[in-house]
């Protein structure tokens, strides 16, 4: 009896999930990379496809959705003592709306309660905390593309001055233009002295 493995819903999620992980770390470590580059012009210079990538990245992901944004809103809530809002249907609403101005990534990291906003506050912030709390992450979006542009335009230059170093160092090339010069010079000197 050949018995095939059954694939299960659970296992293939599983499977997209670890898939959806593993890009996901592999771009925050490529972004780790390009924030600690020194952007010099002798700095090493990730690959144009990886610089593409976050590119892609950073800049795809559209705003939150409201109903994502309200839970967001909910689980920022719920991570601080209730009695601790005074109107905490108005706050719930009124971050739902600021959640909703940012893409969901940058909202689940200020909502993180280790890493985000509930791991480091002690009470309830205020809306100008999660909005500068959102807009420091969006502000970390714009810089790593900024640089993965940079990286590339860099490559480029890179690129094109060592074909211009290859070529003056072309014994042709080099040839080619002694006799542009002797011509030139030759041209020159039978205008001014006939």
């Amino acid at each position: 009896m050949n018995q095939q493995p059954e694939t299960t819903e659970a296992s293939r999620q599983l499977s997209i999930g670890s898939t959806q992980r593993l890009t996901s770390d592999r771009l925050a470590r490529m972004a780790e990379d390009i924030l600690a580059s020194d952007l010099t012009l002798n700095c090493a210079l990730m690959t144009p496809e990886d610089c593409r990538t976050l590119i892609t990245a950073t800049s795809e992901e559209a705003n939150c959705d409201p109903k994502v944004a309200a839970r967001m809103s909910r689980e920022l809530m719920g991570c601080f003592r209730k009695v601790e809002f005074e109107d905490a249907s108005r706050f719930s609403v009124t971050l739902a709306s600021l959640f909703g101005r940012y893409p969901e990534g940058i909202g689940r990291k200020v909502c993180d309660p280790i890493n985000g906003l509930p791991g480091r506050l002690r009470f309830p912030p205020s809306l100008a905390e999660v909005r500068d709390e959102l807009e420091l992450h969006m502000a970390k979006r714009r810089a790593i593309a900024y640089r993965a542009r940079w990286m590339i335009e860099e490559r480029e230059r890179r690129e094109s001055e060592e074909a211009r170093l290859a070529e003056r160092a072309d014994p042709e090339a080099m040839e080619r233009r002694r006799k542009l010069v002797e011509e030139t010079l030759h041209a020159a000197v039978k205008s001014v002295c006939p």
